[in-house]
């Protein structure tokens, strides 16, 4: 299972670009560090409950064992009860141990032959049972080795994700600081089109070569001043701010004539 998830991981990272990462890539690197938090979780759930596993089995071979000592002990005080009954009953020649033994070996081989095969039927069990614990402990040791495995991966992706998120963040700051200045020009940009685009019109009765106009005139830009007199156009010769005086048309201007003036403001 752990091998699995690793090579998911393995899997995700290798699809990714880090040089050339797209902005949806870099707002699910949460979601990535999330998937990754969870996978972790479930494999320690899952050694948690292995362990569990191991102890419980453990735990009921250690039992079996217990049972078969108690057994072989209620048994034996069985055969020790025997041979001091067989010692009381017998004769008066019979005052050595050696004698004893071969009496009993004599009249009693059922019985040894059943206890050396309890025994030896324990010495299996035991045998299995210490095969059964190194087994176990293999198999801990791996476990370890796969958890810390993925420990040491997590972290470095752990690692990867926040160098690469600091540096998207580095990224945004640097195109905010740009749209700010973007966002100035264009403002500036703006009032200059606007400024640009502030044409007025004033109509006046003839009253010789100066009239004030209501804005000034943008710049004092005499090219930006346009005068007709009835319809005719008449030069400008000098603009300042809000006062426009006309060249001299070779004729009077007055209250008799209609002075048109166009200029940008």
């Amino acid at each position: 299972m752990a091998q699995i998830r690793s090579k998911q991981i393995s899997d995700f990272l290798s699809t990714v670009n880090w040089g050339t990462v797209t902005s949806a890539q870099i707002a699910n690197a949460s979601d990535v560090k999330s998937y990754v938090d969870a996978a972790i979780s479930t494999e320690h759930q899952h050694h948690t409950d292995e362990a569990a596993s191991l102890e419980a089995v453990i735990s009921e071979e250690i039992s079996a064992a217990v049972a078969d000592v108690t057994s072989l002990e209620t048994r034996v005080s069985v055969e020790e009860n025997r041979v001091d009954a067989i010692l009381l009953a017998a004769d008066a020649n019979k005052d050595s141990f050696a004698e004893i033994v071969s009496l009993i070996n004599a009249v009693d081989t059922v019985n040894d032959d059943a206890l050396a095969t309890v025994i030896s039927n324990l010495n299996a069990e035991i045998a299995a049972t210490n095969a059964d614990i190194t087994s176990i402990d293999t198999r801990a040791l791996a476990l370890e080795g796969d958890v810390t495995s993925i420990d040491t991966r997590a972290l470095a992706l752990e690692g990867a994700l926040a160098a690469e998120i600091a540096a998207t963040n580095a990224d945004v700051t640097s195109l905010v600081a740009v749209d700010v200045a973007l966002s100035g020009r264009i403002s500036t940009l703006e009032s200059t089109i606007m400024e640009d685009n502030e044409m007025a019109v004033e109509t006046f009765v003839g009253l010789g070569l100066i009239y004030e106009v209501a804005n000034p005139v943008q710049d004092d830009l005499v090219e930006l001043v346009n005068v007709y007199v009835n319809g005719q156009r008449v030069s400008v010769e000098i603009v300042t701010a809000t006062t426009i005086t006309l060249a001299n048309p070779g004729y009077v201007i007055d209250g008799g004539d209609q002075v048109v003036i166009v200029y940008q403001y």
